[in-house]
């Protein structure tokens, strides 16, 4: 709009003001994505396993009924914002207005009498089908060892992949092909016997488990699994595959199971946890989030977020974190600002728990009232992808939500800080860019910088941002 005649004055002394300020650097503004969380659930009740009431997997399947967002976790009863309390004990369905249990396991003694933590959508050649994977002994009516299947219309279970009357803990399903067939992988601590060691990862391929490879890693959990490259990659708490040592991540190429380094490289590390397949630096690699360091020619290069571009190991970040960092979830996302990594970790700069990744810079997103953020997903009901976040209690701290969505706010161009508030911190930086001579000054497109950009400038920042 067209600035009035007695603002003259005022953008004359915006020029004093701005130009003297810009001669000392602003105070630096921690930047902050602007936006709220929306809850998706009211409330979750109750538990059926050994943690607090959480979600832990989410995933879109249809069902034959059209597609539909599935939540597993650790809890009895989801309250629909709307609608109410949903009985549904560790797995429960949103079809885009209201929540509801899962048909099969809708009723007494069809119920998961235990946590489900993972979900997969897998076809064995019979049709795509839901597996869920946890630590629960029965579901739909059935004797199950931890992992349960359902096709649309039944429930039916798995005869493995550990043995029954030991309660297996699977964090992990994971479809892949190696070329002779697709098979289902599953991650966690898996029970063969009374007196046998744990396996930590196993292979069903639509009619028998087995082990991949002679040599497994040992030591601890597996955790996640991700595809990259034509291998499977593998993580958790694990230090060794046979008598080799590792640092909680392996690489499995069908045959045999390696630790991905560069030349030169090397790892410190107490676990890797959550990984992802997606873009950085225009090249597809492999982003793996934990509590580790890597090194390269005895220089420290990265610190609890690195990605893998099957050669070497390179940070995602410009700066590596001051704070403490344990990356639990990530997800690739656009919220309108353009394509990022998503990270939630336990801490973020203070506290906060989940931030985006652009550029190799980290900027933290408004805080969510929920301890941990263990999963990051990308959903799409039909009217466009939102990104949401889920997970559970840590130690008191009081909940929101369990499940929310990320609302980004519309672009603010007045906002030169990016503190997601107008202020005369934000006159200060305008002064200091028409200084320096940069166009982001040029509020009135004219492609020069003159006193018009101030009354431009002024006429956005009264105007505010919506």
């Amino acid at each position: 709009m067209v600035p009035k005649p007695d603002r003259i004055a005022v953008a004359s002394v915006m020029v004093a003001l701005a130009v003297a300020a810009a001669a000392a650097t602003a105070p630096a503004r921690a930047q902050t994505a602007c936006g709220h969380w929306q809850p998706l659930i009211e409330e979750l009740i109750g538990s059926i396993g050994t943690v607090p009431t959480r979600v832990s997997d989410l995933i879109v399947f249809d069902a034959g009924d059209g597609p539909m967002l599935y939540m597993a976790g650790n809890f009895e009863v989801v309250v629909d914002p709307v609608f109410g309390q949903v009985r549904a004990p560790g797995l429960a369905r949103f079809d885009g207005v209201r929540w509801s249990a899962v048909p099969g396991l809708d009723g007494p003694g069809l119920e998961l009498d235990r946590r489900a933590i993972a979900l997969e959508v897998f076809d064995d050649g019979s049709g795509p089908a839901l597996y869920v994977g946890g630590e629960f002994g029965m579901a739909g009516g059935r004797e199950a060892v931890g992992i349960a299947r359902w096709d649309g219309v039944e429930w039916s279970v798995l005869d493995g992949p550990g043995v029954p009357g030991r309660i297996s803990r699977i964090y992990k399903l994971h479809a892949h092909d190696f070329g002779d067939g697709p098979m289902l992988y599953a991650a966690g601590v898996i029970y063969m016997g009374e007196r046998i060691p744990p396996e930590f990862i196993r292979r069903w391929d639509g009619m028998a488990w087995s082990s991949p490879g002679d040599e497994r890693p040992l030591g601890g959990a597996a955790i996640e699994m991700a595809s990259f490259g034509g291998d499977i990659y593998l993580t958790g708490e694990f230090n060794s595959i046979g008598a080799r040592p590792v640092p909680g991540i392996a690489r499995f190429d069908g045959t045999a199971w390696t630790t991905p380094l560069g030349p030169d490289q090397s790892i410190l590390s107490s676990q890797f946890r959550p990984l992802l397949f997606t873009e950085y630096d225009g090249r597809d690699v492999l982003a793996a989030g934990g509590i580790y360091e890597v090194f390269e020619g005895g220089e420290r290069i990265a610190l609890s977020l690195a990605a893998w571009d099957g050669n070497r190991w390179d940070s995602l970040t410009k700066a590596l974190p001051t704070t403490i960092l344990i990356p639990l979830a990530l997800a690739a996302f656009d919220d309108g600002s353009g394509p990022a990594l998503f990270v939630s970790a336990s801490s973020i700069f203070g506290g906060l728990n989940v931030a985006r990744v652009r550029d190799g810079v980290l900027t933290p997103l408004p805080p969510l009232a929920m301890g941990l953020v263990v999963e990051l997903f990308v959903y799409d009901d039909g009217s466009g992808p939102v990104l949401l976040a889920g997970g559970g209690i840590f130690g008191s701290r009081p909940m929101a939500t369990y499940l929310a969505r990320w609302v980004p706010d519309a672009p603010c161009r007045a906002d030169l800080d990016a503190d997601c508030r107008l202020t005369f911190f934000d006159f200060l930086a305008f002064g200091n860019l028409f200084a320096d001579g940069d166009l982001a000054a040029d509020f009135d497109g004219d492609g020069e910088l003159t006193i018009l950009d101030f009354l431009a400038f002024q006429n956005a920042f009264d105007a505010g941002c919506q």
